[in-house]
């Protein structure tokens, strides 16, 4: 996508990043991409919380995103948020954990690994 296509464009990144070593690098890409690409991206770290994850999943459903990367350590925690954003025609992509999950979700595709060979 060059960024006449993509420019305008909101995506929402919302994780279980508890802002440590490991999401400090995955937030620092984020946005030298979404800058490379002219899209403003809303960071929404839940710090591990599955039911601040839903929160804020449905924050970025209600501000009409146009695309949310959403990890996934807790499905049952979040599907009926996912189930929101797939009813409004939101596209999914699962990243980080969520490999098992993702199709059941409503995501279009998962950037990851399994958590084994990961591990």
């Amino acid at each position: 996508m060059n960024q006449t296509q993509a420019s305008g464009l909101t995506i929402a990144m919302v994780t279980h990043s508890d802002e440590g070593s490991f999401w400090s690098v995955v937030k620092k890409g984020a946005e030298a991409a979404a800058k490379a690409e002219g899209v403003k991206l809303i960071w929404s770290p839940s710090n591990n919380d599955p039911q601040k994850e839903a929160q804020l999943i449905d924050a970025a459903v209600s501000q009409k995103v146009d695309g949310l990367a959403v990890s996934v350590p807790n499905a049952d925690a979040i599907k009926a948020s996912l189930a929101k954003a797939t009813d409004a025609g939101i596209p999914i992509v699962t990243l980080n954990a969520g490999l098992d999950d993702y199709k059941a979700l409503g995501a279009i595709t998962h950037v990851g690994q399994t958590e084994k060979i990961a591990g």
